[in-house]
């Protein structure tokens, strides 16, 4: 996506800072023995949690 408007920059920023949220969250529990669709699913979960909608979903 190609900003155009500060609003959309801002938009974008946020959402950087939403994902980076969840990354974080989901780094927390990778170790042996967590599959990946725990993963998956914590993801979902705290994407949601934030109020986005996860794009994998679609």
């Amino acid at each position: 996506m190609i900003a155009k408007t500060r609003e959309q920059v801002e938009r974008l920023r946020t959402a950087g800072r939403l994902m980076a949220e969840v990354v974080e969250e989901v780094l927390a529990l990778v170790r042996p023995g967590v599959s990946s669709l725990e993963l998956e699913e914590a993801a979902r979960r705290a994407t949601l949690s934030r109020g986005a909608r996860p794009s994998f979903l679609n």
